[in-house]
């Protein structure tokens, strides 16, 4: 008669340390991920957009946004940054935040909040951000005023 390797009891033991050690593995990755708040419920800790600001993501805007600049600071307030003084932004860029939102860009998306602002302020403005103060400055485009040669024809 033929002996096996491991005794039947051994093997089931073997068996139910196995799937013990992948039920505590496979736990352990969800509770990671989020919060039990239930028998069968989990809920995420944090999304996408709250660990990485400038993700990807849809921006929709209400009809009270009437202006560039409302639009800049609507987006701004979403992801808790702010715009630089007012007295600090020049004649340019204040200009530009006194426009009418286009009707086109009332839905962004799916863009980062980066491509969102560079949209609204278009190619004239470069969008600079301070992640330490979670500030953001409109500055305007040298290039851009570079290839106009200062003389660029009213759109």
């Amino acid at each position: 008669m033929k002996r096996s390797f491991l005794h039947p009891a051994q093997t089931v033991k073997a068996t139910v340390v196995c799937v013990a050690a992948i039920w505590v593995a496979a736990t352990a990755n969800l509770q990671a991920a989020g919060i039990q708040v239930g028998r069968y419920s989990v809920l995420t800790a944090t999304t996408p957009e709250q660990v990485d600001p400038f993700a990807t993501m849809t921006f929709q805007f209400s009809d009270q946004i009437e202006t560039v600049g409302d639009a800049v600071r609507d987006l701004l307030k979403r992801h808790d940054f702010r715009l630089i003084t007012i007295e600090s932004i020049e004649p340019q860029t204040a200009g530009l935040f006194a426009l009418p939102l286009p009707t086109n860009d009332r839905r962004l998306g799916p863009v980062s909040l980066r491509q969102a602002l560079q949209t609204l302020a278009g190619t004239s403005f470069r969008i600079v951000f301070d992640p330490v103060s979670r500030v953001v400055v409109f500055d305007r485009s040298e290039n851009a005023i570079s290839r106009c040669g200062g003389a660029c024809p009213n759109e």
